[in-house]
């Protein structure tokens, strides 16, 4: 049996964080530290009978700092330790902002940079394709005449409650508002399998 254990994490300022032990057990569940940063834009000048006021945009960033020590926390008397880390799925069609692309590239290279420091190896992952090993009745290969009469929001929304029910079955305490939140430990639960040669050729 293979005794390496296996960290989850979904990228993005609002991702999360799984650990799992080598028997598939659910060990660790953390959101993402994140803090809050003056944004690169110019600032906002609104000049006000009461005087001159100055805004500036924030952006959301990931807190390199924190996110090492809970790894750390968590990791450090582990010997053997592999983490699956979903690809940012950046666009570059009109659907996406400059911020958004900013925001996923930025949360990725922190990430990988902590995972580098603490010299956790890593496998980048994309979403479709532990969705595509896991929870195949929702990413309409099975179904493509129905996937096409949903929209794209349905779709997403789809994936994240078929998601959410499956990290449930494998770990019933798992509970959250946000059913995208179930993400981790479904690549926990991949890369366990994967590792372990137990998906399919």
């Amino acid at each position: 049996m293979n005794n390496t254990w296996i960290l989850g994490i979904d990228n993005g300022i609002s991702g999360s964080i799984a650990l799992m032990d080598p028997k598939g057990k659910i060990v660790m569940y953390e959101h993402v530290p994140v803090y809050k940063e003056r944004k690169w834009t110019k600032a906002k000048v609104k000049k006000l009978k009461s005087g001159t006021k100055v805004q500036h945009d924030q952006i959301t960033l990931i807190d390199v700092d924190r996110l090492q020590a809970l790894l750390v926390k968590y990791t450090s008397v582990i010997p053997d330790i592999h983490c699956f880390l979903e690809r940012p799925a950046i666009s570059y069609n009109s659907k996406w902002g400059m911020h958004t692309a900013v925001s996923a590239s930025m949360s990725w290279a922190y990430v990988v940079f902590v995972l580098k420091k603490l010299k956790i190896e890593r496998t980048d992952i994309d979403s479709k394709e532990w969705q595509k090993s896991l929870i195949p009745e929702a990413t309409g290969n099975h179904n493509k005449e129905y996937m096409k009469t949903l929209k794209a929001g349905e779709r997403n929304d789809l994936l994240k409650e078929a998601s959410y029910m499956f990290a449930q079955s494998i770990c019933p305490k798992f509970k959250s508002k946000d059913p995208g939140d179930a993400d981790p430990i479904c690549l926990c639960e991949y890369g366990r399998r994967k590792l372990q040669g137990l998906l399919d050729a």
